[in-house]
This record gives C-alpha cells, structure tokens and sequence, in this order.
C-alpha cells in the first residue's frame, strides 16, 4: 500500500526588524492589505493603522491600532483559524465594489470593456449554497441572477457571489 504524499515540512520564516506601525491602502487580489511601504498584512482593511512584523515578502500582523469604519464582526466562529474565507470581516457595500473592481481589471487584461451594472443582493440569499433552492423563493441564487439579467437591457454576463465563492456566467 502507498503512503499518501506529505508536503515536506517548511522552515518558518524568520522576521525581518522589529514590529512596525503601517497604514493599509488597499485590498489585494487575494484579499490581503496592502500596507504602506509594500508587503501583505492578513486581516486588514483599508485604512487601517496597524503593528505589523515583516516576515519575508509578507507581514504578520500584530495589533489594529485604528479599525477601519468598514470592519464588521465575521459571521464565521472559525474567521481567521482555518484559512479559508479572508474578508468576512468587511462591511457588504465595500466588499462588493472590491469584487466589481477585480473583475474589471481581470476583463480589462483581456482587453474587454463593459458597462458593469451596480451589484445588487439577491433576496431572500442567507446561504452559503449558490445551488441551493432559497427559503420561500423557490429559486436558487443563481436562478435569481439569471432572471434579472434576461430582464435588463444589454447584459452579457452575470456575476453571482457570496462570502465564499464567486462565479461567472
């Protein structure tokens, strides 16, 4: 029988300097801030003042020393444990203009422009499952999008999100 494969172990990174104060000026691509003087801080918003330590190309953060209005309490018990959803801690209005604005710049990579409506929420979508038949809708969220997009004029994609995940229609 065949071992399954292990990753083989990593040396930690060593810090560089000591603790430092940084301004956030910007969500990255993978919803890092992007912190003043460069690096990645996990956690943080725009905004921001924060104590962070460099360690490697990234920075681990240490304190929040000034919250960002936008930061809201995670829905999840888990936020920052398992790795898994990285702004759950960012208000729904500003979280959804970060998502317009790399799916802009991801068509414009390609040279695709288009008008990009205004996101809007669906009703009724408190689940983690875009498959999933909503409570008292009969529809699933992407169904939901669908039927607003063949009711507006001129839309050639559709784009439905949640906390987790992020599709293109």
């Amino acid at each position: 029988m065949r071992r399954p494969y292990r990753r083989p172990p990593t040396k930690a990174a060593t810090p560089v300097g000591p603790p430092a104060e940084f301004t956030i000026e910007a969500v990255g691509g993978e919803g890092d801030g992007l912190a003043s003087g460069g690096g990645f801080v996990p956690f943080t918003l725009p905004g921001e003042r924060v104590l962070a330590q460099r360690v490697g190309e990234r920075m681990t953060l240490i304190e929040i020393l000034q919250a960002s209005p936008d930061r809201i309490a995670p829905p999840c018990a888990h936020f920052g444990a398992c790795g898994g959803c990285a702004l759950q801690h960012w208000a729904h209005a500003p979280y959804l203009a970060w998502k317009v604005e790399r799916l802009r710049a991801t068509l414009a990579l390609e040279r695709i422009e288009t008008e990009i409506l205004a996101p809007f929420e669906l009703k009724g979508a408190d689940t983690r499952d875009l498959d999933a038949i909503m409570p008292g809708r009969n529809k699933t969220p992407v169904q939901q999008a669908w039927e607003y997009a063949m009711n507006a004029r001129g839309v050639k994609w559709v784009l439905v999100s949640n906390m987790i995940e992020l599709r293109l229609y």
